[in-house]
């Protein structure tokens, strides 16, 4: 990767690949630098706003997050064609009203996106409106556009600890890692699912876990709205570091 930036350090998309490889490898300062330089580069281009917003968010630059979002749609809406990563984005800097706004914008382009949906019903389960939340959960289940199965069933799982259906969380989790035995499964989620409950063993549990597989979604930690009930653990400033987000 180093020789292609020294062949060719004009490129985006080598700048846009250099920061992939450093995001893969927690290494969030290589990214954001990496991406940043893409957006430089190409700023007509929306797919490198969409990559420098991903760095921006979990790096805690709501606002820039954001920015860059909103200039990738504006360059081109099919750069988030049901508004999910605007919304998640949104959700995730707890702007929740907002998240709301967008993501129900998203179920007016692409009303079987799964995604949008457990993304909206997570929104209203956070701005404490659990009817709504609940109501959208199950209907994500159903949607016909659900290729990632397993995800939407853990994050309709979150979406019942969030609003204090502890039963309907832990059978629905129960039910992923059956059926997921042998198989990848979002840890992550799995830590804010029992975050969420106040299991704090359990998600610290899983939280180790993500951190020894390396799963690469572990970027939500430090700016993560569902984990909460962990920062004021001792312990959470230590995963912190272990996921490179402190010295």
């Amino acid at each position: 990767m180093e020789k292609g930036l020294e062949l060719d350090s004009d490129s985006s998309d080598m700048h846009i690949a250099a920061g992939e490889l450093c995001f893969l490898n927690w290494d969030w300062e290589g990214a954001r630098k990496g991406w940043k330089r893409a957006v430089e580069l190409a700023p007509g281009d929306p797919m490198a706003h969409k990559f420098y917003s991903a760095i921006l968010l979990p790096l805690g630059l709501f606002d820039e997050a954001i920015a860059e979002q909103k200039k990738a749609i504006q360059i081109d809406s099919f750069a988030d064609p049901d508004r999910v990563g605007l919304g998640s984005t949104y959700l995730n800097a707890r702007r929740y009203e907002e998240a709301i706004a967008v993501m129900r914008e998203g179920l007016i382009l692409e009303p079987e996106s799964a995604f949008t949906r457990n993304m909206l019903a997570l929104a209203y389960a956070m701005n404490k409106m659990p009817d709504d939340a609940v109501a959208e959960a199950v209907k994500s289940i159903s949607s016909r556009s659900t290729s990632e199965k397993g995800l939407i069933h853990l994050n309709v799982a979150l979406t019942y600890a969030l609003v204090g259906q502890r039963d309907n969380a832990l059978k629905l989790l129960n039910e992923c890692l059956v059926s997921r035995k042998g198989k990848p499964i979002d840890t992550p989620t799995i830590v804010e699912i029992y975050s969420a409950l106040g299991e704090i063993e359990e998600a610290f549990k899983w939280l180790e876990k993500t951190c020894q597989d390396h799963v690469v979604t572990i970027y939500f930690l430090k700016i993560d709205p569902f984990l909460d009930n962990l920062r004021s653990d001792p312990r959470f400033k230590d995963y912190l570091k272990k996921a490179g987000f402190e010295k």
